[in-house]
């Protein structure tokens, strides 16, 4: 019982942080950095409006729902100035690594659709 009102504190929790950081401008979306630390801030919070933006993944394959359900509780606890970003433009990726330890976190297929960076997966 105790769990459970553990996980709904910090869904009403991550819930109000993205109502909040909603309106706080727009998403984005103007290099691949900016994308990448668009993705992962958006799955620290649990923001599936954020990420409908950004996600052009094969929705059979990475589709924001199964992100949102699969992924993002790994990320809850995370905080984005524990990492850096590193483009590798050429093979448009996107490396998350720890600064504490400069391990891979994750890697991101980050391209570009017009003028905006899209999340393409992992």
């Amino acid at each position: 019982m105790r769990s459970v009102n553990k996980k709904i504190q910090i869904l009403i929790l991550l819930l109000a942080v993205s109502i909040i950081l909603s309106g706080c401008g727009g998403v984005k979306q103007g290099s691949m950095e900016d994308t990448a630390k668009t993705f992962f801030q958006a799955m620290v919070n649990g923001d599936e409006e954020t990420l409908n933006k950004i996600n052009k993944s094969d929705p059979l394959d990475q589709p924001t729902h199964f992100l949102i359900s699969y992924y993002a509780p790994g990320y809850a606890d995370l905080d984005i100035s524990d990492f850096y970003f590193e483009v590798d433009e050429e093979n448009e990726r996107v490396l998350v690594k720890r600064k504490a330890t400069d391990k891979v976190f994750a890697s991101y297929n980050i391209q570009k659709i017009g003028n905006k960076y899209y999340y393409m997966g992992s």
